[in-house]
């Protein structure tokens, strides 16, 4: 199951890097490590529930609690390179129309239905 893992998690981060960077990337492994460029790459991750709850949107952006926007800047600020990103088959089959979120905190973000809502994530 590891192997698979981890080829999982290498074609996953090949695909962002890919699309965040214009060099051809090299992928090997050398002393135990994965490899990128000659580099080691190392996966730093974080966990963004919510999608999968009856609030159909990441958790904290219901009740003024943060922006989208805040939240992004500390996973990026802290140097996270990969975000799981939790979702309910609910959500996937029905796309619910009205998340949970601040309209306060989130003005561009607070009328759009789940589905419309994770892209949003996904393309900040």
């Amino acid at each position: 199951m590891l192997p698979l893992t981890v080829a999982v998690l290498s074609l996953f981060a090949c695909a962002v890097v890919a699309q965040n960077c214009g060099t051809t990337l090299t992928w090997s492994i050398g002393n135990g490590n994965m490899l990128l460029n000659g580099q080691p790459f190392v996966l730093k991750g974080v966990n963004f529930f919510g999608f999968e709850t009856d609030t159909f949107a990441p958790h904290g952006l219901w009740g003024g609690a943060s922006s989208l926007d805040v939240m992004l800047d500390i996973v990026k600020n802290n140097n996270f390179n990969a975000i799981r990103l939790p979702f309910s088959m609910e959500l996937a089959l029905t796309n619910p129309g009205n998340p949970t979120v601040d309209c306060g905190s989130n003005p561009t973000i607070c009328n759009l239905n789940a589905l419309d809502l994770m892209e949003a994530f996904i393309d900040r």
